[in-house]
């Protein structure tokens, strides 16, 4: 018996952009806290339980399969701080992951320095942005409270553990950067006007500005050093040269890949700020490629940059003549990472969507290979003046492997830190393997399939694994939940690239929405083809097929050969094109959006049932794979 889903009611809404008028049926389903959008939802949990009664006990083992596969210690790698080794470390099932100090790497029983977990009595305080003072006697962190972009930063002291009586409120999208010990610049906002809960105001976040806090003082003495009201819309954060003799300012016109890169030079410490406006030189002052500063000796920088080099390049520009110097040339593959420590660049090239690292010199740019197993690289700690060095990486079947490494001889010194390990996981009974397709415009795509040594029949189902927003590439990564598919339910996951991912992107630009999506579209369809046809992938018509995307074109694939796909599931639907930039994350996009006809999911699933059921159908909160 076919089943009913909910009904939802389409209203005459409509707007007019750009001349056109785009019908709005649903829009009274973005208010939740209106009566018919509770209706709705609750007739939408009703025929959930409803149609998977059938299917309690099967749900409740894989809900405590995946619990239990999530529950497992995580330790990130180390920085060192004033002698002591600060690291974070999740014993498992807890919310927030706990900054802990030890003695020496091999410490076995480490104190806790800053555990978010005890902020807040539901444990959705999250530690955002860290920065030490230049004397490494204070920390001041920032939190976030219920997944809100509103931060509010503390002073914490090394010595006794304890917050000063610093609180800084109204920050968002903010770094920390210390002058000196004297206090650090932030990124702040307007206040809210009225009474509007942090986190639940739906206007764009404008007028951004940066602060100077000095330690000890009220915030309503901090100084303003820099503003821009006549571009509301621009974001900014501040950093502090090595020598602190500098603030470096980027200015971001929203989510747009390029930014400004202004520069002033500071006062005496005796002098202070505040005592005359600072001076900006607009180093960068066309939004030609993204600027990303590294270090400086002197009045020379060094800074990662994508002008004229989509896959990125190291050039040094003198803040005096402006005079820009190619130090590392772009290369073949895209550079994901970069830092400068002492005269040395660390470089993590995207090759193949997999990381891989490399060193060189200032003087000599020749790049050396620094030899690490095959994933991707998810944390960096470095200083400019340290010799120590550390990271993770992660991949498929590796939870995490933290490593160390001594500046002076990277090579030699390259030694693992710590371990993630899942109890009952046994990594040698899966195989990772990487493979090629062409997609329908000629781009070689990677793509890699995982599955259990053995274990593939005809009856196998498969996971296909698909993102087709903001040029962003699937590298390796574990996941706990895929581990269940993989381990318990004999699955094979098969994850492509599908925009031919930015390593092997031709000019390295995101290309326009609608373009995107028919690209994106049959380079997944190709996929499918591709696995049917591998000897390894079982046959087509018993493959359970999903797929995940933050694009708008999933709905397409209801229309088309629907018959290859057994369930289809947006893990971030995104069917609203037009009023992105005022919804979400789209608050601080570009609102220069390609014009679609609106989709609410409520829509698409009147016709498809089974695209938004697997989300619920193995877990509730949602089943992430």
């Amino acid at each position: 018996m076919r089943s009913v889903y909910p009904l939802a009611r389409r209203s005459m809404a409509a707007y007019t952009m750009h001349n056109m008028t785009v019908p709005e049926p649903y829009d009274y389903l973005e208010d939740p806290e209106n009566p018919e959008t509770k209706t709705f939802v609750n007739e939408q949990n009703a025929f959930f339980e409803e149609y998977f009664a059938s299917e309690a006990e099967l749900r409740k083992k894989i809900f405590e399969s995946i619990s239990n596969s999530q529950d497992y210690p995580r330790t990130s790698n180390p920085s060192y701080i004033n002698g002591h080794y600060y690291y974070y470390h999740n014993s498992g099932l807890q919310n927030q992951s706990v900054l802990m100090r030890a003695t020496s790497l091999t410490d076995t029983a480490p104190s806790i320095f800053l555990d978010p977990n005890t902020m807040s009595s539901d444990g959705t305080t999250a530690l955002k942005a860290t920065a030490w003072s230049e004397d490494e006697s204070m920390l001041a962190y920032s939190l976030s409270d219920k997944g809100s972009d509103w931060q509010r930063i503390h002073v914490r002291r090394a010595d006794t553990v304890e917050d000063t009586s610093d609180v800084i409120e109204w920050a968002k999208f903010t770094a920390i950067a210390w002058w000196h010990n004297l206090g650090f610049f932030y990124t702040r906002y307007p206040a809210l006007q009225g009474d509007v809960d942090k986190g639940a105001e739906t206007d764009a976040a404008q007028d951004a500005f940066i602060c100077f806090h000095r330690i000890g003082r009220p915030q309503d003495e901090d100084v303003v050093i820099l503003s821009v009201p006549e571009h509301p819309q621009w974001n900014m954060g501040a950093s502090v040269s090595d020598c602190h003799s500098y603030v470096i300012v980027v200015l971001f016109d929203g989510c747009e890949p390029h930014n400004l890169v202004w520069v002033a030079e500071l006062p005496s410490v005796e002098k202070g700020l505040g005592s005359e406006p600072l001076v900006f030189k607009k180093l960068v002052n066309e939004f030609a490629g993204r600027y990303t500063y590294l270090g400086n000796e002197g009045s020379t920088f060094y800074f990662v940059t994508t002008r004229d080099a989509p896959r990125k390049k190291i050039v040094s520009i003198d803040i005096h003549t402006g005079q820009e110097t190619v130090i590392v040339e772009q290369q073949r593959s895209v550079l994901s990472q970069a830092a400068l420590v002492k005269n040395t660049l660390l470089l993590a090239y995207l090759e193949d969507v997999k990381d891989v690292f490399y060193y060189c010199r200032l003087e000599d740019p020749t790049l050396n290979a620094i030899p690490l197993p095959i994933g991707t690289i998810t944390s960096f700690f470095s200083d400019r003046k340290k010799d120590f060095v550390s990271f993770k990486i992660t991949s498929f079947l590796l939870p995490g492997r933290s490593f160390f490494l001594d500046i002076n001889d990277p090579q030699s010194s390259l030694r693992v830190f710590k371990d993630d390990t899942v109890e009952g996981l046994l990594v040698d009974d899966f195989v990772t393997e990487q493979t090629f397709y062409n997609s329908s415009d000629g781009v070689r795509i990677p793509m890699f399939i995982v599955y259990r040594k053995g274990s593939v029949s005809s009856e196998s189902p498969l996971l296909l694994y698909g993102y087709g927003g903001f040029n962003i590439p699937l590298t390796p990564a574990f996941s706990s939940s895929r581990m269940v598919f993989l381990r318990d339910l004999g699955g094979v996951l098969a994850v492509p690239n599908i925009r031919g991912a930015v390593n092997t992107a031709r000019n390295g630009t995101t290309p326009v929405v609608e373009p995107a999506n028919r690209t994106a579209l049959r380079t997944l369809l190709r996929e499918r083809n591709f696995c049917t046809a591998k000897a390894t992938v079982p046959r087509r018509q018993r493959l359970s097929w999903v797929a995940q995307t933050v694009d708008c074109w999933l709905r397409r694939l209801r229309i088309r050969p629907r018959s290859s796909f057994v369930v289809l599931f947006a893990r971030w639907g995104c069917w609203t094109c037009t009023n992105f930039t005022s919804l979400l994350l789209g608050m601080r996009g570009s609102p220069t959006m390609v014009i679609q006809r609106k989709r609410k999911i409520s829509e698409f699933c009147n016709n498809t049932v089974h695209c938004t059921t697997l989300n619920l159908a193995l877990s509730t909160p949602p089943f992430w794979w």
